[in-house]
């Protein structure tokens, strides 16, 4: 299977609006019912996955988040997905 990041990030069919997003209640009770330490890994920028976890109201439940600009590379590159099992010290991963 291919995936194609650059026809899925550039060639919508509309443009990302924020305006879009809305709070999610049950997406914020589901994620307070998982154990565990949870973390986010995005081929967005910093800045739009916080500011889209933060309006969906989510934020607070992940320890932290890593994305293209903080690894420097996106997925699937296999060399990006190690810096981000070291840098979060991952052991387990669901």
């Amino acid at each position: 299977i291919f995936f194609d990041l650059d026809h899925t990030l550039y060639h919508m069919q509309e443009p990302f609006l924020y305006s879009k997003l809305k709070q999610d209640k049950y997406l914020d009770f589901l994620l307070s019912m998982i154990p565990g330490k949870k973390v986010i890994f995005t081929n967005a920028t910093l800045d739009h996955a916080e500011l889209c976890l933060n309006i969906i109201g989510i934020r607070n439940h992940f320890s932290a988040i890593e994305a293209r600009d903080t690894l420097n590379g996106l997925k699937p590159d296999p060399i990006v997905f190690k810096r981000f099992i070291q840098k979060m010290d991952i052991k387990k991963c669901i």
